[in-house]
This record gives C-alpha cells, structure tokens and sequence, in this order.
C-alpha cells in the first residue's frame, strides 16, 4: 500500500483490521505487548540451554556455526538481559540488525528460541518463516567475526540467516549488494513477524519525503509502534549531499523518544508551520550500529533529514 498521508493511512488501517484496536490512551499505549512475560520466557529459554545437563559448556554447535555453546550463551544474555544491541559492524546488515532490535524489545522469547534452533539444528521459525540457511553462510561465521567485519557470532546468525531468506544469494559478510534490504523487503521482514503496516511511506517512485510525512509519522514516537527510517547513511555522519539519489541505510527511531526542531518538540509545532524550520536544527534518538541513541552531528538541520531521508514505515508491535 502506498500511503500519502499518515492519518489517511491510520483511517484506513482501522476500517481494515478493527481488531487492530489503534488507540491513543492515557498511558500512550497503541496495543497489549506483555514484555515482561515475553522476557520472563526468554530468561527460561536461556538458562535452560546455559545449564542443560546434557550439553557441556565447549559442546560446538551441531549445526557448525563457529561459536560455542558457552560464548552463545553468553551472547544472548548480553542481547536479551544486558542491554547490548544487534550490530552489522561492517557487514551491509543494518534492515535485519533493525528487525533483531525490534524482536528482542517486543518478543525477546521468540528471539532467544530463534538462535538456539539456529546453533542446534540450522533452522528455525522466525514468525511464519521457516528459516534454513545454507551450509556456506554457516561456514562463514568466523569470517563474520574476523576483524575486517567485527560481527558477533549471534548477530551473523540471527541477521545473515534472516536476511538470506528474502535473498537466497546472500551469504558471505563481504557481499554488499545481496545484503541492502529493500523497502519492499523491509516490510516483508516485519509482517513475516506479525506486524501491520500502518503507513508506509518508503515505497514511492516520484514523491519525495517531507516535512509533513515527518511530521505525520512522529506523532506516534512516544507509542510502542516502530517508526522505521530509510535514509542516506551520509547524514548520519554530517555529510548532506546536494542530491540523494540513493537511501543506503536502515535506522530506527527509539521507542518512547521525542524529535525535536529548534529545541521544541516537532509536534508542538503547528503542521502549517513546519516546513518553516527547515534551518533548524534537529535532535532524536536513533537505533542503529549499537546504539539507541545516535544523535547526528550538530548542526544538523531538519532540512538535512528530510533531504536524505527516502521514506520510513509505522508498523504495529510484534506480537
């Protein structure tokens, strides 16, 4: 669906699915996510393959992956119950470092059962996807974990594996071009996990992004819906080219978080209004390579963003 308008979209997606129950309530909630049930699962998923009885701590993944049952472990404790996030490092992996993001904040449970199956049997569910990756990208976990790309073994299982199935000649780290996630794929991802798609504004062929559609979108930012960017990575690092022809990068905007213009929350601004602070400069907390508040460089103007910004989806949690 190719939405315009934020809140035509929101109207719409309501006379499709009412049992999406869209909703604005007192405690900024859009839909039930129990987290503490999916992370109290996802602690039992993990200490039950931690200290199983019948598997020793430098038992080697019978599916091959070049990591140990001990240092997984310890990975996916850092990732559910530490805080670390999903990171491509320097593999062209930033759609499915999203979607891992968003997984392990919504349903940590399904992410945790997700890698066990991978490093155990080489294949697992990943929403309505069944999940085989080939015997190639496997083999190619240490190289993944090499120093020329730097990523962590569960994040090339859970990433690489992912992506391979929307791109089945995807499997080597050093592959950039089989790696870049499309809108389209984009969108695959998140409703191959249950996700709706409220408004997508990433998939158009002649208008561009706008004031509006930024506007429109963050409304929702102190929601648990996700806010999904496509953008031209060159203004991550202060660089605003003259034309953006190209979107090169997938980042997402922290839940819960507030996008300011000129120092003032941009829905305090009247929509009429905004394409007047194009000059201003404009601060919000970004999810991508690591972290879950990336800021760009000072300086950085609304204009800036909007300019190199190609697009971004609302989707609903995943349930």
């Amino acid at each position: 669906m190719l939405c315009r308008s934020l809140p035509g979209a929101l109207s719409s997606c309501r006379n499709r699915k009412a049992a999406l129950s869209v909703r604005a309530s007192a405690d900024n909630r859009f839909c039930e996510v129990d987290e503490q049930m999916g992370r109290g699962a996802a602690d039992g998923i993990i200490d039950r393959f931690r200290n199983s009885p019948n598997l020793k701590a430098t038992d080697a993944s019978p599916a091959g992956w070049a990591i140990n049952r001990q240092d997984l472990a310890w990975q996916l404790f850092e990732r559910v119950q530490n805080g670390r996030l999903p990171d491509q490092q320097q593999a062209s992996l930033c759609g499915p470092a999203a979607l891992m993001y968003c997984l392990i904040r919504d349903r940590p449970d399904i992410y945790a059962q997700y890698v066990i199956d991978l490093w155990t049997t080489g294949k697992a569910k990943l929403g309505k996807w069944d999940v085989q990756p080939s015997s190639r990208l496997i083999s190619n976990t240490a190289t993944a974990a090499s120093s020329k790309f730097g990523v962590d073994a569960i994040d090339w299982i859970t990433m690489a594996s992912a992506r391979q199935q929307i791109d089945s000649d995807y499997d080597s780290p050093s592959d950039e071009i089989s790696a870049m996630t499309t809108s389209r794929q984009m969108q695959k991802l998140f409703t191959a996990l249950g996700c709706d798609t409220v408004a997508d504004t990433a998939r158009r062929l002649i208008s561009r992004f706008d004031e509006e559609n930024l506007y429109d979108l963050t409304k929702y930012s102190s929601s648990n819906f996700w806010i999904v960017f496509y953008i031209d990575a060159d203004v991550l690092n202060g660089k605003v080219n003259l034309v953006s022809v190209f979107p090169t990068h997938w980042a997402v905007l922290r839940p819960f978080s507030l996008v300011t213009v000129d120092g003032k929350i941009i829905n305090s601004i009247s929509r009429d209004d905004i394409e007047d602070y194009d000059n201003k400069p404009i601060v919000m907390d970004l999810v991508t390579w690591g972290s879950d508040s990336f800021h760009f460089p000072p300086g950085t103007t609304l204009g800036d963003f909007v300019h190199a910004c190609h697009g971004g989806f609302l989707f609903t949690p995943i349930p």
